[in-house]
């Protein structure tokens, strides 16, 4: 599991470059990361909103697949943070340490990567989320290709 994490985080770095490349005005800073975090983490909320809405009587089917494309839109942008805020490979006892603990709720799931995007707190927001890394690193890999026809085709 982590060398697929590590191999994710490798890849975002080629995609970061490639972005740069593209967009030579754009600047990589905590706020537009953290912004960029808050905006996929409202989609990916809105796309499992009938598992926690509760003023809603008929509430939308949740889509598995879908939960998943949102969810790996968040993991680019926590990858893209976390390769340039903290510019470490992921060790066993830094994921033992954050993904053992309880989160009860997918409200503080999120409540915690919004005030420290981690990729630790990725993990236990997947697993909240009923996948596991591998789940992530394989829709990661389809989206990561996306990505880089996006930006060969000026998105």
């Amino acid at each position: 599991m982590i060398s697929m994490i590590n191999e994710m985080a490798e890849m975002q770095k080629k995609l970061d470059a490639a972005i740069l490349a593209e967009f030579k005005n754009v600047e990589f800073d905590k706020a537009r990361w953290k912004i960029a975090i808050l905006a996929e983490i409202g989609e990916l909320t809105q796309e499992i909103k009938g598992g926690w809405c509760w003023w809603m009587k008929h509430p939308k089917e949740i889509h598995r697949d879908k939960v998943l494309e949102e969810l790996v839109d968040v993991w680019h942008f926590v990858l893209s943070y976390h390769n340039n805020v903290y510019p470490t490979k992921v060790y066993d006892i830094i994921y033992e340490r954050h993904v053992e603990r309880c989160y009860p709720s997918y409200i503080e799931v999120v409540t915690l990567l919004l005030e420290f995007p981690s990729l630790e707190a990725m993990v236990v927001l997947s697993s909240h989320l009923g996948f596991e890394i591998k789940d992530v690193y394989d829709a990661y890999i389809k989206k990561n290709k996306v990505n880089y026809e996006r930006l060969s085709n000026q998105y």
